[in-house]
């Protein structure tokens, strides 16, 4: 999902257990991961990316896979800065998509480093996340030398840092339509449940 092609979700595809639910990811690219939510009957899916060619390729991906869609779905933003903004506001999440670059510093309020800082950036989107109940946490990392073991430090990390419980549900690698290159970041998903302690803000 990380090139700016057209993109068809096939039937059956859909992400499950989101019906009903609100959506957010935040470096999209595509769309693909909004595409799949809103797919699989989410009641709403934001889209954050400070391109405005990739909000634009994301807007032509929900009009291939005949979604509903308008300005709403679509945020032209740094996503630090909208997971921030989001934490003083009232809006809350029950799945969140977080798939970013390995690096990234324009516009943003910090120089982020994969291998270095993606234990504070998954704390940035505990905020975010619904309480009174379990939200989800797609977790996308782009990193060359970042293991197993190195991930789970960064979600300890996010824990320390959020006072969340944060659980490893599932980890997987990249699809076969996307081979592995030993100089090049390879892509791995984590599905994160977030668990907030203490009573609801």
């Amino acid at each position: 999902m990380r090139g700016r092609a057209a993109l068809r979700i096939p039937p059956g595809s859909n992400l499950t257990g989101v019906a009903g639910r609100r959506g957010g990811e935040a470096g999209h690219r595509t769309g693909g991961f909004g595409v799949a939510a809103a797919a699989g009957g989410a009641a709403c899916t934001v889209n954050v990316d400070n391109k405005q060619g990739h909000l634009a390729v994301a807007q032509n991906n929900y009009h291939l896979n005949a979604l509903a869609s308008d300005s709403r779905n679509f945020s032209k933003v740094d996503a630090l800065l909208c997971l921030q903004r989001i934490a003083k506001s009232t809006t809350r999440y029950d799945l969140l998509v977080l798939d970013p670059p390995p690096r990234f510093s324009q516009k943003s309020a910090w120089a982020f480093e994969a291998e270095r800082d993606y234990g504070r950036l998954l704390a940035e989107c505990i905020p975010a996340c619904a309480r009174g109940g379990k939200a989800l946490i797609l977790a996308g990392l782009n990193a060359l030398t970042v293991d197993n073991e190195k991930f789970a430090a960064f979600v300890g990390e996010a824990e320390q840092r959020s006072g969340a419980v944060i659980r490893v549900l599932e980890q997987v690698g990249a699809g076969n339509d996307y081979p592995h290159c030993p100089h090049r970041p390879t892509a791995r998903f984590a599905l994160l449940e977030v668990d907030h302690n203490g009573p609801e803000a």
